[in-house]
């Protein structure tokens, strides 16, 4: 084997190892989104959890036929290699759709998010049959110590708080809007006597910003992967074809 043939082949080790890095990379924000909702079920659609699921997909494949490149070039065998490449040309197509397709989406997903909190906050929060629902909202403003979509304010017109006692000031909120864990904090007139202890009692910030801000930080971080994704295919490819 001659020196250039020998250092295309470690280049080629080199940059197919990449991909199996970041196929565990896609895999393990795949499975992170589908399994740390945290209460985001109620707000995000279906594209949500199908986007999840298309990064897990790709995750392992793009896994698996990087162990498959390797095998064929410590065998030399052209069918591998050629089923390899053939294969990584498709996900490359896949992952330039993606891609675009999560760029492009951003603000619809954004305008989702927006109202379906507002709807279930509004109409859903602490009704019977409900309790999906009113757990899932109770756990976004835990996580994300947050209160309502934009603040505690969006609670003054929902269903639950216009059957709540009402404050001097500040409409009734959940006892999950409260920055201590105290039985009825949220309901309590102590909390609600003026503006300044009810700014220190309760989150002042809306929870629609805070889940805008993790789901576009993890399309960013998908888009981040796939684009690098695509470049060390397009590298590969080109060691493979003798550039």
């Amino acid at each position: 084997m001659g020196c250039g043939e020998r250092c295309m082949l470690i280049s080629f080790y080199i940059i197919t190892f990449g991909f199996m890095v970041l196929g565990a990379a896609l895999l393990g924000l795949g499975i992170y989104i589908r399994t740390n909702g945290n209460g985001l079920d109620i707000v995000v659609d279906t594209s949500w959890h199908t986007a999840a699921y298309l990064m897990i997909a790709i995750g392992v494949m793009v896994f698996l036929i990087s162990l498959l490149g390797c095998l064929g070039a410590v065998r030399k065998s052209t069918c591998l290699l050629g089923t390899y490449l053939s294969c990584m040309i498709a996900i490359f197509i896949v992952e330039l759709a993606g891609a675009i397709y999560a760029g492009i989406n951003r603000t619809a997903v954004e305008s989702t998010i927006r109202n379906k909190f507002s709807t279930e906050v509004k109409d859903s929060y602490g009704q019977p049959q409900k309790n999906a629902i009113t757990t899932g909202i109770d756990q976004i403003q835990t996580l994300f110590q947050c209160c309502g979509i934009d603040s505690p304010f969006n609670w003054t017109n929902s269903k639950w708080s216009n059957s709540k006692p009402v404050g001097n000031y500040g409409p009734p909120v959940p006892d999950s809007c409260c920055k201590m864990e105290m039985p009825n904090c949220g309901t309590n007139p102590a909390n609600h006597y003026n503006e300044t202890i009810f700014t220190e009692a309760i989150y002042q910030q809306g929870c629609y910003i805070k889940i805008r801000d993790l789901i576009s930080n993890n399309i960013a971080i998908a888009i981040a992967i796939l684009a690098t994704f695509g470049c060390l295919q397009l590298k590969g490819l080109a060691y493979r074809s003798g550039v």
